[in-house]
């Protein structure tokens, strides 16, 4: 109700303030924007929501997942949710209003992406407009190499999620380093490791060179034996690929997909090399989030992953 014009909102009844938290607003709509960005941002982070006039309000927003369970905390089907209520008619000002997403309550960040949809599809009124500061005149922000901890160092999963089955760090990783990443309770072969992408660097044209070296590992073989998969589109065994999805919307999302990793050979017992290249389409860069996966390993095989980069090859300025 800060945005409201006059006459002011009012208590509905009982008139008793104590007894009532509604209010009543005359001639004024409010339409209300679900805003869902990454789990992995700070507890205070905060969406400041200001008018052409200056006044402003602070959300904080909530955590749909359960923070306490390390398997919960990081599934990627989890993000934190923000409930944008404002009047597009009866405003004070206007209905367009700018928001900054800021954690210490002044310094502005960008939680990798912000997914839309409107909670209330036929409201009372027009939509209103929210421009997001997206902060890109931080000078730590680069667009150069996606992939955030693509070696877990530091014996860390900091940065990764999971599309199920889980996500740990297991000890010798590729090229003689510390750790690897590993995927381990795969029910099925849609389950695999994954990174929310900065959506600030899907720019049309932009292409990205992946690599990723990859062990597998037989779960249902009590020595834990090798996996040999086999290149191509083999039904019985075949290699992991990575891919991205695009999402579009948080209450009824839409979901599409693009493979840019695959396995062109396999040595058993060997760290083998995953590449591939993407080029960001108009579908990428309108998408709310875009999320790098890895999947079709068959289910029960343990998939190891070390060493991963996401490198801008061409149109990276």
């Amino acid at each position: 109700t800060t945005f409201a014009a006059a006459p002011p909102c009012t208590t509905a009844p009982p008139d008793d303030a104590s007894s009532s938290c509604a209010l009543v607003c005359p001639n004024t709509c409010f339409r209300t924007l679900s805003l869902a960005v990454s789990s992995y941002t700070p507890d205070d982070l905060q969406l400041v929501v200001q008018d052409g006039s200056g006044k402003s309000i602070a959300l904080k927003g909530y955590f749909d997942y359960r923070d306490w369970d390390p398997y919960w905390n990081t599934w990627s089907k989890f993000t934190r949710r923000f409930f944008v209520t404002l009047p597009t008619t009866g405003a004070s000002s206007s209905s367009s209003y700018t928001g900054q997403f800021v954690v210490n309550n002044h310094q502005v960040v960008w939680p990798l992406f912000v997914e839309r949809s409107w909670e209330d599809v036929d409201g009372c009124g027009p939509e209103f407009a929210l421009t997001i500061d997206d902060d890109t005149l931080n000078a730590n922000y680069s667009c150069q190499q996606l992939i955030v901890n693509g070696n877990a160092e530091g014996n860390s999963t900091e940065g990764w999620w999971h599309t199920a089955g889980g996500i740990e760090t297991v000890a010798g990783g590729a090229n003689g380093t510390a750790f690897a990443l590993s995927n381990q309770f795969r029910s099925y072969s849609s389950f695999g490791i994954a990174q929310y992408l900065d959506t600030r660097c899907m720019v049309v044209g932009r292409q990205y060179q992946l690599q990723a070296y990859v062990q597998l590992i037989n779960t249902t073989d009590d020595n834990n034996n090798p996996f040999t998969c086999t290149p191509g589109n083999n039904a019985e065994a075949p290699c992991p690929e990575a891919h991205v999805k695009r999402r579009v919307g948080t209450t009824d999302p839409i979901n599409s997909f693009q493979t840019i990793g695959v396995m062109t050979s396999w040595i058993v017992e060997e760290w083998n090399l995953m590449q591939g290249t993407w080029t960001i389409t108009e579908e990428d860069a309108a998408a709310g989030s875009i999320l790098l996966a890895w999947h079709r390993t068959p289910a029960h095989v343990q998939v190891i992953l070390d060493e991963m980069t996401l490198v801008c090859i061409a149109n990276c300025e």
